[in-house]
């Protein structure tokens, strides 16, 4: 069951991508903080955002494999792919002490919150196939 598709992809980033900007938003106001890179960390926020929706938009193609390990390679895929862009952007430009940690955290979280509800809804649609699955096979008896 593929629930992210070449027709939905762009408004499920979207709606990534604002729920991450808005909570970002909320929690540099809240702590205090004002941003210098603005502009490029909303840049950031969106490329990323296009990156975990393709990933998480990849669990169809592994619907053979246990689920948890597919999470988990998902996962360690979004985080080495930002972690080498990284490792590539600090040649050109220079990465702040800690900044590694700070990139690993910010992409974890909103990773985890990403997926838990994809699969929530994964879980839910799965479920509703079934229902309707039983229903069709007592309809035929």
């Amino acid at each position: 069951m593929k629930i992210i598709t070449k027709r939905n992809f762009i408004s499920v980033t979207c709606i990534t991508y604002t729920f991450i900007s808005v909570l970002k938003l909320l929690l540099e106001t809240a702590v205090g903080i004002f941003d210098k890179y603005y502009a490029f960390n909303f840049l950031t926020i969106f490329s990323l955002s296009v990156l975990a929706v393709f990933i998480l938009s990849l669990h169809f193609y592994f619907q053979a494999l246990p689920l948890l390990p597919v999470i988990i390679g998902q996962y360690l895929a979004l985080i080495g792919i930002v972690m080498l862009i990284l490792r590539i952007c600090s040649y050109v430009t220079k990465v702040e002490e800690g900044g590694y940690m700070e990139m690993f955290w910010q992409v974890s979280v909103s990773y985890l919150v990403g997926a838990i509800i994809y699969y929530i809804q994964f879980y839910r649609q799965l479920r509703k196939a079934n229902q309707n699955l039983q229903e069709i096979k007592t309809y035929k008896k």
